[in-house]
């Protein structure tokens, strides 16, 4: 639940701050903030969850190497 909640809320800061201080944007309106918003969370919390997921087994990687490592200097 919290990775989802600070991927919203870096989501809101990060994509906010472009939409409405970029210039890019003529006349932006809050519910067309929130429309683009709402459509590109799904692919930014797989993104996240990916690099989390790939974080986590290179760890466990480096963790079993270490313990295997530990095991034959204690021989």
């Amino acid at each position: 639940m919290t990775l989802v909640t600070i991927t919203a809320v870096a989501g809101l800061f990060s994509g906010g701050g472009f939409y409405w201080f970029s210039g890019r944007y003529v006349d932006p309106t809050m519910a067309e903030y929130l429309t683009r918003f709402v459509q590109s969370y799904p692919g930014n919390l797989s993104k996240l969850s990916f690099y989390i997921a790939a974080a986590a087994v290179i760890h466990i990687s480096f963790r079993f190497a270490n313990l295997s490592q530990r095991s034959n200097q204690l021989r």
